[in-house]
């Protein structure tokens, strides 16, 4: 009976970020997981065709699919490593997994990084291991958001926060909420004087250049004229083996 696990991300282009970041979780799913075959695929249709302009050929789910199909796959588990069930999640991989649900035996799609309370209160327990604040600091995460509808997602992670009485606080970057000032609201009433700012992102790459520092319009810059101190930590998630770990754990309540 042949068996693989398709790991499935938004995707990245930069070299530098993948082996930091995709690369590491790749090694610890392979390892963690010899007796299944592995394969790995990008849902952004810009990152696919930036790297294959650069002649790296990446597969594409419904590439992998039919390739595992044609080659009598039996089991297939999808593991996403999107951070919440977005967009990305619900039109590119579930609904595909849906169109090729009948050429296997058994096609599983697992949950993304956050989907329940306790994936939160799981994710918090992790970040505490990668943040060590100074003394009058608090952190401000951000995360991307999803721009297609609503996402909860952050709000259920601010509440977690709130009931561990963190001084942390979460905002997306997107359409939605919780925004910039959402944040710079708490961050008044918190009475906070220095920040920390880091990316709720797996590889924290263009973004954590451009939007969360580096620009006029980042929020590093904006939170300065806010009078804020800030320090920054650019460093993607999946950096950290206290988060690998957690895709790890979906992937092992998802095949045994």
């Amino acid at each position: 009976m042949k068996k693989a696990i398709i790991l499935v991300s938004f995707g990245t282009s930069n070299k530098d970020v993948y082996e930091k970041t995709l690369g590491k979780l790749v090694a610890d799913i392979v390892q963690a997981f010899s007796e299944y075959d592995f394969y790995e695929v990008y849902t952004s249709k810009f990152i696919v065709k930036k790297l294959s302009d650069l002649n790296i050929k990446t597969l594409t789910l419904p590439e992998v699919f039919k390739q595992l199909a044609e080659a009598k796959y039996s089991e297939v588990f999808i593991q996403p490593t999107h951070i919440s069930a977005g967009e990305e999640y619900d039109n590119k991989i579930l609904k595909e997994a849906n169109a090729w649900a009948g050429s296997f035996s058994r096609l599983l799609v697992g949950e993304p990084l956050v989907y329940s309370k306790n994936d939160c209160i799981n994710l918090i327990e992790a970040i505490k291991k990668i943040f060590s604040l100074e003394d009058g600091e608090q952190l401000v995460l951000m995360g991307h958001g999803s721009p297609h509808r609503h996402n909860i997602c952050y709000e259920n992670i601010q509440e977690v926060i709130d009931d561990f009485n963190l001084p942390w606080h979460v905002g997306v970057l997107e359409n939605d909420t919780p925004d910039f000032e959402a944040v710079a609201g708490r961050l008044e009433k918190y009475n906070a004087t220095n920040i920390l700012l880091a990316p709720l992102l797996l590889t924290a790459g263009n973004h954590a250049d451009n939007d969360m520092t580096g620009t006029s319009n980042s929020w590093e810059q904006r939170l300065i004229k806010l009078g804020y101190q800030v320090r920054i930590d650019k460093r993607g998630l999946a950096e950290f083996s206290a988060i690998r770990q957690l895709y790890l754990d979906k992937l092992s309540n998802m095949l045994y």
